[in-house]
């Protein structure tokens, strides 16, 4: 589970991992979808009912890209494996890249300039980072897939 703040979009903010933050964030809190979610056990009985707001995929990439700059080494592998994880799977996929397609100017050139930094120039040491997250499965050929993927869909 991610906090998302509702925060202003912040065009103004000249730090473009501040900036991306506050804008991914913001468009993650307007674009959330309510989402019932059920509890249950073994047996299919229902243990517990909850309503959460739900970040879809392109924001949430957005965060992602932007989150490693703000965390441990250890939350570093897991967010980067999250934006693999969304850009792997086929649904998630379509829908991420679709939405950053059409996402504000500034946000996707922030998203753009982290996805270069974790995918391109430091490719090697994110790669280390994946793996020990658990991304035992993920190779370099994947990542360029990944950075491929996400320098399309930024590019304006």
């Amino acid at each position: 589970v991610i906090d998302v703040v509702d925060a202003p979009d912040a065009t103004d903010v000249p730090d473009p991992t501040d900036r991306l933050y506050e804008m991914s964030h913001a468009w993650a809190h307007r674009t959330a979808s309510l989402m019932r979610i059920d509890a249950v056990d073994a047996a299919g009985r229902l243990l517990a009912t909850a309503t959460a707001r739900v970040a879809e995929p392109g924001p949430l990439l957005a965060m992602k890209l932007q989150a490693p700059m703000m965390r441990t080494t250890a939350k570093e592998g897991t967010d980067l494996l999250d934006v693999v994880a969304i850009l792997l799977d086929p649904a998630a996929r379509d829908v991420a890249l679709t939405q950053l397609e059409r996402c504000e100017p500034v946000i996707a050139a922030d998203a753009a300039l982290h996805a270069d930094r974790w995918f391109v120039q430091q490719v090697d040491r994110t790669l280390r980072l994946i793996r020990s997250a658990g991304g035992t499965d993920i190779g370099r050929d994947e990542l360029a897939l990944v950075a491929e993927l996400l320098a399309a869909a930024t590019r304006r």
